[in-house]
Parts: C-alpha cells; sequence; structure tokens
C-alpha cells in the first residue's frame, strides 16, 4: 500500500502515525481467519420479483429465474442462465434435471440427469414433484431446486387450498420433500390457519411469503417483513421450527456514497479480470526466478481476501452467510494452487464470483456508519475495506504486468 508523499513539516508524530497506519494496512490484509468449505455450506439467495417470478443465485454465480416474462425480465439484475417453464419438463421426458457448468467450461447447461452422470458439486438439481389427489384422481406438480446443500420447494403458482387438498392424500410424503430448507409460496389470499396447516405437513425451516400477504402472524409465529426482496439462506441442521418472512419485490437500493465506493472497487476488479483472463494456465503458474510469486497467487489473493472481510460483515449480520477463507499461503515457498488447471479465464470468473456475492449480500450494510468498524470486523469501517479493496485489485494486478517484462517470462 502507497502512503501519501510526505512534506518537511510532518513531525515525528505524524511520520509514528503514518509508519503505524503502514503497518497495520499490512497486518490487516494478511489476518487469517477459519477456513470454510465451499459448496454445501456457500449462501444461496432467494430473490422475488414482480409479476410472479423468483430468481436462485448461487455462490457459483449460476442464476436461475422461474416465472419470467417479457414483463418482469427487466426487472432482473442480469440474464439468468436458465428461465424454467414447463415446457422444459415435456421436451426432456425426465422429472430430474442439472444445470451445471464445470471448471473451464464456457456456459451452464441444462440436461436430463441421465445424461449428467457427474454433475460438479456447483450444479443445481430439479425435480419435478407429482402430488396426486386420490379423490379427484388429478396431479398437481411442484418443483425442488437443490443447490450448494440447500432444498428449495417451489409452489409452482399452486393455490394453499389446491396443495392442503393433494397433501392431505398423500399417504407418504415424497422423498424429495421430505427435507425442505425454504417453501416459496405465491398465494397472498390464503388464511393463515392454511399456511400453518401446509407448513405443519412439509416443516420447511423458513416459510417464503410474497410482501403482498396482509397477514404478520400465523399462530404463536411472526412473520417478519423484508422490505427489499433478497433472502440468503444456506445448509443448516434439522430444526423443530419454522421462520416465516415475507420478501418485498424489489431490490435493495445503495445511497449514492456506498453506490460510488462499490462502484470504483468493481471497476478496479474488472480492469483486474482483463487482464488475468488472458493468461494461459502456463503462464498461470509460472514462478519467477526472483523469487516472487506466481501470477495465479496474486488472483487467489485478491479474491480471497474481499471474500474473507466481506464474509465476516455479513455474518455477523446474517448466520445463514458463514465466514469463507480461500485464501491461500502468504509466502510463495509455502503456496500450493487452490486449483492448479484452471484457465486465467476461470480465475477472472472466480474473481467475479466474490464481486457479485459482495455486492449480492450488500443490504446487510443497511444503515451502517461507512466512517465506523463495521459489525462482524476487527478493524475495517466499510469505507476503508472499499477502498483497499480499489488500491488492492490495482496494486497486485500492477505486480502481475510486471512479471511479463521478466526474461523467463513464459510466451504461451
Amino acid at each position: 500500500m502507497n502512503e501519501p508523499p510526505m512534506t518537511k513539516q510532518n513531525d515525528v508524530r505524524r511520520i509514528m502515525i503514518s509508519v503505524a497506519h503502514s503497518m497495520l494496512g499490512i497486518f490487516l490484509l494478511f489476518v487469517l481467519a477459519e477456513p470454510a468449505n465451499a459448496n454445501d455450506g456457500d449462501p444461496v439467495a432467494i430473490r422475488y420479483w414482480p409479476g410472479g417470478c423468483f430468481s436462485i443465485e448461487s455462490m457459483w454465480n449460476i442464476h436461475v429465474a422461474i416465472g419470467v416474462d417479457a414483463g418482469n425480465r427487466a426487472a432482473l439484475p442480469r440474464l439468468a442462465d436458465v428461465e424454467f417453464v414447463d415446457d422444459y419438463w415435456e421436451a426432456s421426458e425426465s422429472y430430474s434435471l442439472v444445470l451445471d457448468r464445470k471448471p473451464n467450461e464456457p456456459n451452464a447447461m441444462l440436461k436430463p440427469m441421465s445424461e449428467c452422470p457427474n454433475p460438479s458439486l456447483n450444479s443445481i438439481r430439479f425435480s419435478r414433484v407429482a402430488l396426486k389427489n386420490e379423490a379427484t384422481q388429478k396431479s398437481l406438480f411442484v418443483n425442488v431446486l437443490f443447490v450448494d446443500g440447500v432444498a428449495i420447494l417451489d409452489s409452482n403458482k399452486n393455490s394453499v387450498g389446491d396443495l392442503l387438498a393433494a397433501l392431505k392424500e398423500v399417504k407418504d410424503l415424497p422423498k424429495e420433500i421430505q427435507t425442505i430448507d425454504a417453501f416459496l409460496i405465491d398465494d397472498t389470499i390464503a388464511d393463515p390457519a392454511s399456511f400453518e396447516t401446509l407448513r405443519g405437513l412439509l416443516k420447511p425451516r423458513v416459510m417464503v411469503l410474497r410482501g403482498a400477504v396482509k397477514f404478520d402472524k400465523v399462530g404463536d409465529a411472526f412473520v417478519e417483513p423484508i422490505a427489499h426482496n433478497t433472502l440468503s439462506v444456506s445448509r443448516s441442521g434439522p430444526t423443530s421450527t419454522s421462520k416465516w418472512v415475507k420478501l418485498g419485490e424489489n431490490p435493495w437500493s445503495m445511497d449514492a456514497a456506498l453506490a460510488d465506493l462499490f462502484d470504483k472497487k468493481e471497476a478496479a476488479c474488472k480492469s483486474s479480470r482483463a487482464v488475468f483472463k488472458e493468461l494461459s494456465v502456463n503462464q498461470l503458474n509460472f514462478r519467477p526466478s526472483n523469487g516472487t510469486h506466481t501470477p495465479r497467487w496474486n488472483t487467489e489473493h485478491m479474491m480471497g481476501r474481499e471474500l474473507l472481510f466481506f464474509s465476516q460483515i455479513y455474518h455477523a449480520m446474517d448466520s445463514n452467510i458463514p465466514i469463507l477463507d480461500l485464501n491461500p499461503k502468504q509466502m510463495p515457498p509455502d503456496y500450493r494452487p487452490a486449483h492448479k488447471d484452471w484457465t486465467g479465464l476461470e480465475e477472472s470468473k472466480q474473481m467475479e464470483r466474490v464481486e457479485s456475492f459482495t455486492r449480492r449480500f450488500a443490504y446487510l450494510l443497511n444503515g451502517m456508519d461507512l466512517n465506523k468498524t463495521a459489525k462482524g470486523s476487527a478493524f475495517w469501517t466499510p469505507k476503508a475495506l472499499l477502498k483497499q479493496m480499489e488500491a488492492h485489485y490495482k496494486e497486485h494486478t500492477a505486480n502481475v504486468v510486471k512479471k511479463k517484462e521478466l526474461p523467463d517470462w513464459p510466451k504461451n
């Protein structure tokens, strides 16, 4: 980190403070936390949108939209990898589908499970479950999404009354819906007692209602109103109670000061990604003869610092978001690449995934004083952290650009 230039008027006290700040900044960037495993602990974002649409965003940055149409597509934060519609079930002739993109592959692909015998840990699995009403001999369908250890049940726009009628006729719940983490319900008309009966049959960890429901309590349980449209959920142990929330349909909006800090950090990350995505696997693993780090270490280090520091703050605000530490060892002799076969493009995608994570859950910064140490952080204020990350991307990217001038730099 570069310090501002000294002037002749600096007295001894100011020099000492400057040195102390410099040393503190170095220490803060290299402090370690307990590591967390990826995938089956990663936070998943559930988001509601206008017109009966909801979307799922995973840590691998896979984005699924269900119920999207021409009227609400523009509201989504970005183009979905899949806009899920019933036609997929009919076209695939399968009730089990997989959406997956493995490292170094260009795009996520949706295929029947039978064609994906070895899906990656980052995949999203879909199951269509038929609930047959024996009295009427009619079936209704619900959808289950499995991602990062989380099971999400989509009511598929079925009313609470129809779901109850079908479930009461089911002798044994289908295995796909026996353990549900989040149950998404579109019905805004049913009475609280019916919702509670439905909850009792499925026992999800969280009942996710639309903000348009009129009640604030179900039995003895309060329904938590969330003004914005995003809820985090992650894998957890069984619980005897269910949490009730109702989500709005509009994303949380940053104030101008915070938005400016985010924009500058993301611009620095984008410029950095442009450098790394052009590097070959060989160039990323290049160990300079001068003893400095490989280019791959730099990208892992930049990504890891942002992920760790922001997840510490987010975890303090929402326990569904774990502390995520993917930082590499600091000294060159101790460093072992996390993914030595990842291309430069995949490493740049990893940086982008962390950037998306930071913005996806930024609503947890709502109301924080940008100039006071954030909850969950031992030393960072939101403003200082965002400015430091901006500088950090620029610094380490410049270090890698310099490596290209070394005589032993590989040409490909």
